[in-house]
């Protein structure tokens, strides 16, 4: 976290034309390639970049996390996911980010919502956590509140194995970290959230222990109308976290190779 305005770590001119190349060719942009593109900008130049996506500002460390990997280098990165969200919401809408990583979903929807709407940015992990704080500051929503904490089945602690790559840290019964756990019960209370219209879930397979108890606790009409949740870790053959929103009146609108995207009929 540095403190300095947007701009101050604007891409040099040698990284503005690699950036440029790489989003401009999908070869070049395809998952093997881009920690190496990242790695080369870092030699270009060492420290964060700044970079404004459709309009959200965003202070990316290139050196680990491929979610700012995808941000820089990506057309549409995430594209699908946000869209799909984003026709769940409106003014004074409320969506909730759980694992926000650097925020983009939740910088993404912020304008969505509006000034009257509401954002609750939910992160675990130490290093993302510090970089969206950040990022939340550059963009200066009052609508967006984050929480720093890993969500649950419990209000308390919990392990976290914060991995060198922050987009696969996670709670783990053998993590070297230990931080605050919070129910979502307990988070949206304090925010004052009754109403979700959407939102996105992806916590590195611990879906399951954040969702199922809020449906066994919160009353139907608290639930969220949209989902997005990564499914990539969850087990087919057994009573999944998304079979059994299917069981609880949630169809499935969508699907990539990561993410489910479900609507609450």
């Amino acid at each position: 976290m540095t403190g300095e305005p947007f701009g101050s770590f604007a891409p040099s001119n040698r990284q503005a034309r690699i950036i440029k190349a790489v989003r401009g060719n999908p070869l070049l942009r395809r998952g093997t390639f881009r920690p190496h593109v990242a790695k080369h900008l870092m030699k270009v130049r060492s420290g964060p970049v700044d970079y404004e996506l459709d309009g959200v500002k965003f202070r990316l460390n290139l050196d680990n996390n491929p979610i700012e990997w995808g941000i820089a280098l990506m057309p549409g990165y995430e594209g699908p996911e946000i869209e799909f969200l984003r026709q769940g919401l409106k003014a004074g809408a409320t969506f909730i980010d759980i694992g926000a990583n650097v925020g983009l979903y939740a910088l993404s929807l912020a304008d969505a919502v509006g000034a009257k709407g509401k954002v609750i940015a939910i992160e675990a992990d130490p290093v993302a956590g510090a970089r969206v704080v950040e990022n939340v500051r550059l963009n200066a929503y009052p609508q967006l509140a984050l929480v720093l904490c890993a969500a649950g089945d419990k209000d308390g602690e919990a392990r976290f194995a914060a991995k060198q790559n922050p987009a696969h840290s996670k709670v783990t019964a053998d993590g070297d970290v230990v931080v605050p756990m919070r129910t979502l019960v307990a988070i949206f209370a304090e925010h004052k959230v009754t109403t979700i219209d959407a939102l996105k879930i992806d916590v590195e397979g611990f879906e399951d222990q954040v969702l199922r108890p809020y449906f066994e606790t919160a009353p139907k009409q608290h639930w969220p109308k949209r989902v997005v949740i990564e499914d990539l870790f969850i087990d087919a053959a057994v009573d999944n976290i998304v079979k059994h929103m299917k069981a609880l009146g949630y169809r499935e609108a969508g699907r990539n190779r990561i993410n489910a995207f479900l609507i609450l009929d």
